[in-house]
């Protein structure tokens, strides 16, 4: 099931995906705050080990959506960034 353009959802799962892809892609915009502008070195390393961890789910969406024929636009909306 793909959420377009993360439009409200309608039903219960797709509210849950909904709420979880959002609060993934606020998580990853904090990291990527915290990364860039944090002197303290135990942030860094954490905030370091999220982003990581959200580009390689994003490759493995990507690999994912190309193995099983999905348009790049599906691909692209559960992708976090």
């Amino acid at each position: 099931m793909v959420i377009s353009n993360l439009k409200e959802p309608t039903n219960i799962l797709e509210k849950r995906i909904w709420n979880m892809l959002n609060t993934e892609k606020i998580k990853y915009n904090l990291a990527k705050r915290f990364l860039r502008f944090s002197t303290d070195s135990a942030l860094v390393y954490m905030t370091y080990k999220i982003v990581y961890q959200v580009e390689i789910d994003n490759l493995k969406h990507i690999i994912e959506g190309l193995r099983y024929g999905e348009t790049p636009s599906q691909i692209e909306s559960m992708l976090i960034y």
